[in-house]
């Protein structure tokens, strides 16, 4: 019985830390989702503001997604999708936070970086994305992304901060794309 109570028991632990887990994940490409990054993301800003720390946010958009999801469906979205979730991946330092905002929306906030570095990251994410080219269904999926950053200023809130990156990525998108624009 005590063996049994004992099983039972850790089963039910392991299975409340997945479903935390599966609440605050992306189930597409494995980040964060959007729940997770402002949970994180409110903690680390006032950790930032203690400490008086510079920080940025990255605010990154595929462009041209609809056309993407009209010529190859939602599956040649989801692989496009995938594909940026893993470039950022793979720029992120230990610190950073990254996550799925949504859609074909990210989010990357850097702690204890300046604008310039900031800026550098999301130029080298947006130069590896137009070099990558993904295979789906006997296709070749090629794509470009827009990048938005903004700096940590006094007094932000999380979700200020991220709409001034947003309005950043905004001017990308208007001066035509496939670029970095800085607040």
């Amino acid at each position: 019985f005590f063996c049994r109570t004992y099983r039972l028991a850790h089963e039910l632990r392991q299975e409340k830390a997945r479903a935390e887990a599966l609440a605050q994940t992306d189930f597409l490409t494995g980040l964060d989702n959007r729940r997770a990054f402002y949970e994180q993301g409110e903690r680390l800003l006032r950790s930032l503001e203690i400490s008086n720390r510079p920080a940025a946010v990255l605010m990154f958009d595929i462009d041209h997604f609809k056309a993407i999801n009209d010529r190859y469906g939602h599956a040649g979205g989801d692989v496009a999708i995938r594909a940026v979730a893993n470039l950022i991946r793979a720029h992120l330092r230990v610190g950073d936070l990254a996550a799925r905002l949504g859609g074909e929306e990210f989010v990357l906030l850097m702690a204890d970086a300046r604008l310039d570095e900031a800026i550098a990251t999301g130029e080298r994410v947006r130069a590896a994305c137009q070099a990558l080219v993904v295979d789906f269904e006997n296709q070749r999926i090629a794509f470009t992304t827009s990048v938005g950053v903004a700096s940590l200023q006094p007094g932000n809130t999380l979700d200020g901060w991220v709409a001034h990156a947003d309005a950043a990525l905004y001017r990308s998108k208007q001066e035509g794309r496939n670029r970095v624009s800085a607040t």
